[in-house]
């Protein structure tokens, strides 16, 4: 047999010998075993939000004296079935006891029940604040976002002066001022027999000035009126109030003509 027959013969007996080997599969021992998720002792029902607040809304502005929705979603088999609502300042953290509240809005509200109305005092001060909703059974708790609660404006009608007289027919300047958080818009209304409304004034004009250029009706009743200045819109709203919103007034003698 020649050389080159012999070494032919030799590298065909490798190939066949050797080659499978190399990619057979590995032993059961040396296969590797499927992923085992490790058991920390978490369970399912601690990663679900236990109490969610959805209102109020992240950068909310709740008026002081007005009401407005607290809202939120909990499952009682979870939480228990009774929870209370606490009011808390933006930097107050929870303490061992549970949070130290600002104030304590309600108390043994359903846990289920979805939400309830809250009358904000007057008395509440200005400033940042969060919602906490907390079980009564064991403390699980969800908490707002961030949100504000803010004064009710205060006006006051600069010019005319309180008992000026007014002639039908005539234009008249109304300056006024406010302080606190205001959102409008305003109205203009003189009170009487025969007076007249304007509606949709802004807050403040294209320079900021806050004026108004009113008319006296001509077909007003001469006599006696109040010049009104009230903001319009849900915030404004009052329960126990002649026109229903927030605003000032003062008094204004109309007459047919001003004898000069």
């Amino acid at each position: 047999m020649s050389k080159r027959i012999l070494a032919l013969f030799w590298l065909v007996s490798l190939f066949v010998f050797f080659v499978p080997a190399v990619f057979a599969a590995p032993p059961a021992s040396q296969a590797p075993k499927p992923y085992q998720p490790q058991n920390l002792g978490i369970k399912t029902s601690d990663l679900i939000v236990q109490i969610n607040v959805t209102s109020p809304g992240a950068g909310a502005k709740w008026r002081v004296g007005t009401k407005k929705p607290i809202l939120w979603t909990a499952d009682p088999a979870h939480v228990g079935p009774l929870v209370k609502v606490l009011l808390i300042r933006k930097d107050q953290v929870q303490t061992a006891n549970g949070y130290q509240s600002q104030l304590l809005i309600k108390d043994n509200c359903p846990a289920g029940g979805g939400g309830i109305q809250w009358d904000i005092p007057k008395t509440t001060p200005p400033g940042d604040y969060r919602i906490v909703v907390m079980s009564k059974s064991n403390g699980k708790s969800g908490t707002s976002q961030l949100f504000k609660i803010i004064p009710q404006p205060v006006f006051k009608i600069i010019q005319p002066a309180e008992n000026s007289t007014w002639e039908l027919g005539k234009s008249y300047t109304v300056k006024w001022t406010y302080s606190g958080e205001a959102i409008g818009p305003l109205a203009l209304m003189l009170f009487g027999s025969g007076g007249n409304r304007v509606d949709n004034i802004p807050l403040n004009g294209p320079n900021g000035d806050r004026s108004y250029l009113f008319t006296v009706p001509k077909t007003a009743y001469p006599g006696q009126f109040a010049l009104m200045l009230i903001e319009v819109n849900e915030e404004a709203k009052l329960d126990n109030d002649l026109l229903g919103y927030r605003g000032t007034y003062i008094g204004i003698k109309v007459v047919k003509e001003i004898i000069k």
